[in-house]
């Protein structure tokens, strides 16, 4: 039940409701890499994932955590800040 070491090779990084279980280890492996990290597990952004999708009256919707990213290098333009539900 490890993070795969070579999670700092990629750019962006898709979390799984299957990996749920795991959604902290993998954010602390992450978290001071330049790593965009993406789920649709409910409250992934404020429990320090970047971006978490969200059905809004079917249709998508996204969080953004722009402190998350921030730390992590990563910068969001503020037309994709403006389109979000929520900025953290």
């Amino acid at each position: 039940d490890t993070v795969p070491s070579t999670v700092g090779a990629c750019h962006l990084l898709f979390v799984s409701r299957s990996e749920a279980a795991r959604q902290d280890r993998i954010l602390a492996a992450t978290a001071v890499l330049p790593v965009v990290t993406v789920s649709d597990i409910p409250g992934f952004a404020a429990s320090g994932g970047v971006f978490e999708f969200r059905n809004r009256d079917g249709r998508l919707a996204f969080v953004i955590n722009n402190t998350r990213a921030r730390a992590n290098g990563i910068q969001v333009s503020a037309s994709l800040l403006d389109l979000a539900l929520e900025v953290l």
